[in-house]
């Protein structure tokens, strides 16, 4: 039997009991699942959910295209570290229409359970990871569970002022940005009580983070296996709107941050955190958020290795995953900068490539 692979890139929304709905949020995902179709084992069979409906791509047709556009290498999608390994089903998030998938059509899959792939989806497992290894530090040390609107005003009393002047609440699952609820010195506008109720039920609490101002963003993507252990795939930079909606990813090079130790902090964080999915029982891909910033209680440039975890396929491992076989293929110059743009108007996003990336600060 040959490999299947499951494009439920409506992930996050399915886990919050939520659909993909309007024009471009369908376009953008139809678009990032053409991306997870190349990042699976040749000649696989592909199926993109749409809630638990699954429709067919023409994954040999996309594949033969992007080979012609000097996107696709089979031998390099055959030896990536998720495709290793005896088994029927590649999933681009374990959830329940994984398990499902599998057990229907009798596939053997190594799937972690959904409860856990759930829990550590959670920005509250990331928030306690990160606590936990002293990673959340000066302003982030502030960082905060909210399960009432009485929890949000007397934490606001607690922090320091600067903090409290201005400020985010994000829904526990979810991406991209989705859903935050922004406020300040006087608390949660009205408009907003009516949605942060709604938030509560669904997840139980939201998480207070106090409003940085970002200097450059960044992530890093690994692979946990029970027997490998961790794998650090690649570091990037992704690229949000300022509040930070992705808009796509590019190369890690010189430049995108004056701070000194990017990488061993990336990589420092990447371990703690493939670590803590080990613990859990979590197997897969996974990928972590980072910033640098400018911390509002002590003015300095910082970095925060861990935002948040994606424990999936994100775009910015299947946008590196392309442009490494842009280079296999010599469509890039082998070490050539590179940056993405997710848009669904062209059939891998849009694409530019630099000279070879220069070293980054360690």
């Amino acid at each position: 039997m040959g490999i299947i692979q499951l494009a439920n890139l409506d992930f996050e929304a399915h886990l919050g009991g939520r659909a993909v709905t309007g024009d471009v949020a369908v376009g953008r995902q139809e678009a990032a699942s053409r991306l997870f179709a190349l990042c699976g084992p040749p000649h696989s069979e592909v199926l993109v959910s749409h809630g638990h409906e699954l429709v067919p791509l023409d994954a040999e047709r996309l594949r033969a295209q992007a080979r012609e556009l000097g996107f696709y290498e089979p031998a390099w999608c055959s030896a990536a570290a998720w495709n290793l390994g005896a088994r029927e089903l590649l999933a681009y998030a374990q959830d329940e229409r994984a398990h499902a998938l599998a057990r229907d059509r009798k596939l053997r899959a190594a799937l972690t359970s959904p409860g856990v792939v759930s829990a550590v989806n959670s920005k509250a497992w990331s928030s306690r990871v990160a606590r936990e290894a002293g990673l959340d530090r000066d302003a982030f040390s502030h960082v905060r569970l909210i399960h009432s609107e009485q929890e949000l005003k007397d934490h606001l009393k607690q922090v320091p002022e600067v903090l409290a002047a201005r400020w985010t609440l994000k829904p526990l699952l979810g991406f991209a940005g989705g859903g935050r609820i922004g406020g300040g010195a006087e608390g949660m506008d009205a408009r907003h009580t009516e949605r942060f109720a709604t938030l509560l039920r669904e997840d139980g609490a939201m998480l207070w983070e106090p409003w940085v101002e970002r200097e450059a963003d960044f992530s890093t993507q690994i692979h946990v296996d029970a027997v490998r252990g961790v794998s650090v795939l690649m570091h990037g930079e992704m690229l949000n709107t300022t509040s930070g909606r992705y808009t796509g990813n590019r190369s890690l090079t010189a430049g995108a941050t004056a701070w000194p130790t990017l990488l061993r902090d990336l990589e420092h964080g990447a371990r703690v955190v493939g670590a803590s999915l080990q613990r859990e029982g979590y197997a897969g891909v996974a990928g972590i958020d980072a910033f640098t910033y400018r911390d509002p209680l002590t003015g300095a440039l910082s970095v925060r290795p861990i935002v948040e975890v994606n424990a999936r396929f994100t775009m910015g491992l299947m946008a590196g995953h392309l442009a490494n076989m842009a280079m296999a293929c010599g469509t890039f110059p082998p070490g050539s900068s590179w940056s993405f743009t997710l848009d669904s108007k062209h059939l891998l996003g849009i694409w530019q490539y630099g000279p070879p990336a220069a070293e980054t600060a360690g």
